[in-house]
């Protein structure tokens, strides 16, 4: 009934065959409600929308961890609310207490002007930019940009993503954690670029 998909509704699904099909994928969800939209992105994981929150969570109990078309999957809320509502699903869920960061560091404070810029870390290395486009597509995404090494143009593993608004880069952070091709993808807000002041 809702205008638009509630936070909650649209899941990232962790373990995805890349030769699986949308359609193939839809059917498998769509025994829990109905799904609006399912997108693979051939790098092993993939995004699927339903229409409410109630059948995206019950995909989420039944399927998580789950042997799917031949793959065990991993199944969770793309992105979470801050507080409230299935926020206790979160924290723990990814890899086992965070890895080596997180306790510790303290997280960026968000900007209250523009850019409002993401690093994204720890990503494999043979992400794309279209990639990162499908992980953040719902975000207003303004520009990506993939670091690379300058002499062998290698991708670095971790890229700037701004967002037309500070709710785009507030809500990229609930990603932070979550798996992308079984390495634990790392949000943060990018550090002001001080040095660009005055240059020229």
């Amino acid at each position: 009934m809702a205008p638009y998909a509630e936070e909650g509704c649209k899941l990232f699904v962790y373990g995805v065959n890349e030769g699986t099909s949308n359609s193939e994928l839809q059917g498998e969800f769509e025994k829990f409600g109905t799904v609006t939209d399912t997108y693979n992105t051939g790098k092993g994981f993939a995004f699927v929308t339903f229409d409410n929150k109630e059948s995206a969570s019950e995909a989420i109990e039944r399927l998580n961890g789950q042997e799917v078309l031949g793959q065990i999957l991993k199944v969770n809320v793309a992105r979470p609310k801050e507080g409230g509502g299935g926020g206790g699903r979160g924290g723990g869920g990814y890899g086992g207490g965070g890895g080596g960061y997180g306790g510790g560091r303290e997280k960026r404070p968000i900007p209250d002007e523009p850019p409002y810029t993401a690093f994204v870390g720890n990503l494999p290395n043979n992400i794309v930019q279209g990639d990162v486009d499908a992980i953040f597509k719902d975000l207003r995404v303004r520009s990506v940009r993939l670091v690379r090494d300058r002499e062998t143009d290698k991708f670095k593993g971790f890229c700037y993503v701004e967002f037309e608004e500070r709710e785009g880069l507030s809500d990229a952070l609930q990603f932070d954690g979550a798996l992308v091709e079984d390495r634990p993808m790392r949000v943060d807000v990018a550090e002001g670029k001080r040095n660009d002041r005055g240059g020229r």
